[in-house]
């Protein structure tokens, strides 16, 4: 709990653009600099796992009703 308690002030903390400038010139914005720290991507994310739609079953009542489920 003191820990905690220690480290609460760092919330209200607010960076100035000069600083958060500089950080980005040490590392682009964006940039993962271990990829083990990129984490989980959920693979429905991926562009892959998109299902396609043709024209005809975006109009189709039937896929409306779907969807408002």
């Amino acid at each position: 709990m003191e820990h905690l308690q220690s480290q609460l002030p760092a919330a209200e903390v607010t960076l100035t653009d000069d600083v958060l400038g500089r950080m980005d010139e040490i590392v682009a914005p964006g940039v993962t600099i271990n990829p083990a720290d990129g984490g989980w991507v959920s693979p429905a994310l991926k562009p892959t796992a998109r299902r396609r739609q043709d024209a005809g079953s975006r109009s189709s009542p039937g896929r409306r009703a779907c969807l408002r489920q």
